[in-house]
């Protein structure tokens, strides 16, 4: 008798062991973003939503996979669910931080290759720039449902700008040219909504530059911001401005190409993309509209995924 309690004893003693292993292998499985990480994600989401509202302005289909799968919604809504739970920017562990960079980089490269498989078709005739003939229709529709999501998008992404103590004024810019862009969306006015929209991209870098002044992610936006300034230069057919933008995004690219940690993943990819920055140069040289978006619609597509 004493002996099956023993037995009893150890088997219920075995099962809390591996309850209990199992419990804290489960919550160590789930790694919170930092308010860092988060809010970087939160800002990759609104560059690739601004760029994707300023192809419409010209009927491309830059972004296009975005909302056809609706990623670009499911990204935003688990980064909320994430930080649910989290109050303030917390440190993570340093013992698990070779495994989870490891994890980090498979999840990444699978990400990537998911975007690289969802990219609009550049041969499909039916949607290519040159089958439009130089005519460039504005999908106002989906420019207005856009600018609408994007008010509540950006109240949060506000909130969480301010815990990481950005600028005030920089913030608050960007409700001000929200408001501005969207009454000349509702105006139907194709040049001034751009130039208000554009102002929007323009503020990415700055934020970003806020709590990573000198990251990876900070370059890439910088010069991302002066391609697509002059994307919608071009679209206004001033090419003076949109040569100056181009001429600093290649110097910016030269000092990312040269930087020592520069830290890319896809080294192929990042040459591509400077190759196509210098092709857009050409096509201002050129004063050539179509052959310039054709290389920025290429471009896009792979700026996203550095």
């Amino acid at each position: 008798m004493k002996k099956n309690v023993i037995i009893i004893i150890v088997s219920i003693i075995i099962v809390i062991l591996v309850l209990s292993s199992l419990v804290v292998f489960a919550s160590s499985g789930r790694k919170e973003l930092t308010l860092e990480e988060k809010v970087t994600q939160e800002i990759k989401y609104v560059d690739n939503y601004l760029v994707s509202m300023l192809g419409d302005f010209n009927g491309l289909n830059i972004g296009r996979y975005l909302k056809e799968d609706n990623s670009s919604e499911w990204q935003f809504d688990s980064l909320q669910d994430n930080s649910k739970s989290k109050s303030k920017n917390e440190t993570t562990n340093s013992e698990s931080s070779s495994s989870e960079k490891s994890s980090k980089n498979q999840e990444e490269s699978q990400s990537k290759d998911h975007l690289l498989n969802n990219k609009p078709n550049s041969k499909d005739t039916k949607n290519g720039v040159l089958a439009n003939q130089g005519k460039y229709e504005t999908q106002w529709e989906t420019i207005q449902t856009q600018i609408e999501n994007l008010y509540q998008t950006w109240n949060t992404i506000s909130i969480d700008l301010n815990s990481l103590n950005v600028d005030g004024k920089t913030i608050l810019a960007f409700n001000d040219f929200l408001n501005t862009s969207t009454q000349s969306i509702k105006k139907k006015d194709k040049l001034k909504a751009m130039n208000e929209v554009v102002k929007l991209y323009q503020l990415l870098p700055k934020y970003s530059r806020n709590y990573r002044y000198d990251s990876k992610e900070t370059n890439v936006l910088d010069i991302k911001s002066s391609v697509v300034t002059a994307y919608v230069d071009v679209s206004n057919e001033d090419w003076r401005s949109a040569k100056k933008q181009l001429s600093g995004a290649i110097t910016q690219f030269t000092s990312l190409l040269n930087s020592v940690d520069q830290n890319f993943q896809n080294q192929t990819l990042v040459n591509q993309c400077y190759i196509l920055v210098n092709e857009l140069n050409k096509a201002i040289t050129l004063q050539d509209k179509e052959i310039f978006f054709i290389q920025y619609q290429n471009l896009m597509g792979k700026m996203d995924i550095l």
